[in-house]
């Protein structure tokens, strides 16, 4: 993954990400994602919460991976 300065110092952690700003962050976020990084992986990398990181990546229009090893009932 490529560090990005991401987020700027000027932007507070949960504030709303708009504009051209959210669609360069939708596009770090699908090259990392696709380059083999987990969700999480990318959402930490960007400082970003699991869920802003996964809606961000579909409104890229990025197919996400299936789950691999999800706990099997009984």
């Amino acid at each position: 993954m490529t560090a990005v300065p991401w987020p700027s110092p000027a932007r507070a952690m949960g504030a709303h990400i708009r504009g051209p700003d959210r669609v360069v962050l939708r596009q770090d976020l699908a090259r990392d994602y696709r380059a083999g990084a987990s969700i999480r992986a990318v959402a930490a990398e960007h400082r970003l919460s699991y869920g802003t990181a996964r809606t961000l990546l579909l409104e890229e229009g990025v197919r996400l991976r299936t789950r691999v090893g999800t706990r099997g009932g009984g």
